[in-house]
């Protein structure tokens, strides 16, 4: 039988048990509302973002001009996911919202982005190997060769490319063209035909382009880059474009 005094020493000591629960679901809560998660960090990031530039005007701006802004919330929300510390988020807000003020300000150089080989583009550290299988994926039609084995692969979802990012870049393709020798001097933009469109990687746009009269030799090409097999028709290749950094 249990004495009053062992009774109530066991309620004392259940008081302060459930006082100490108390007090550790309370400390929760708070920790919980004044340190939001990784994922809570980011989430609020990038709706900053998007509100910094929803609230300027598209008819303010040139199409060029309009699409590097668009090129930059882009590439600064990718960068945000990408983040691994609420630090790093800070940072890759901040770098996107410069970015944008420089083209609200007119301080960005005048080149809107450049064109990149994939093995450039992947050993600059601008592409993942992941990023590489997502591009063989949509490039071969569902197929990724990896170390000379087809393998199975799940691609994440492909963003879609704006109208006025992708002027962009028809425009970027055509100096590129034109001073090359490539193109004709009198070729426009409306010249200028995007083959595929193989998604966007971190503000990165793999992308296939030709223009009229520009006939590419019919010879087979295979490029390995990261053990990841790029094989190609002709001589026309993935092209990597980067908008400008500031």
């Amino acid at each position: 039988m249990v004495n009053k005094k062992t009774m109530a020493r066991k309620i004392a000591i259940l008081g302060v048990v459930v006082a100490m629960l108390l007090s550790i679901g309370l400390l929760g809560a708070c920790d919980i509302t004044n340190n939001p998660t990784l994922a809570d960090h980011q989430a609020n990031a990038i709706e900053q973002l998007e509100s910094y530039a929803d609230a300027l005007c598209e008819d303010d701006f040139c199409e060029v001009d309009w699409g590097r802004i668009e090129s930059y919330v882009d590439s600064g929300i990718s960068a945000i996911n990408s983040a691994t510390t609420k630090p790093a988020v800070d940072t890759a807000l901040n770098n996107a919202k410069s970015n944008i003020d420089g083209v609200v300000n007119g301080g960005n150089p005048v080149e809107q982005g450049a064109f990149y080989r994939l093995a450039e583009a992947y050993a600059n550290g601008w592409l993942s190997h992941n990023d590489l299988k997502n591009i063989s994926y949509r490039f071969h039609n569902g197929e990724v060769v990896f170390n000379g084995q087809s393998i199975d692969f799940t691609p994440s979802a492909k963003t879609q490319l704006s109208e006025s990012i992708e002027a962009v870049i028809k425009q970027d393709f055509l100096e590129l063209i034109v001073s090359d020798g490539i193109g004709a001097e009198d070729l426009t933009t409306d010249d200028v035909i995007v083959l595929t469109y193989l998604g966007t990687y971190n503000g990165n746009v793999a992308i296939m382009l030709s223009a009229a009269d520009i006939d590419y030799l019919p010879v087979m090409n295979d490029e390995n880059i990261g053990g990841v097999l790029f094989s190609y028709g002709n001589s026309n290749f993935i092209r990597i474009w980067r908008p400008s950094q500031k």
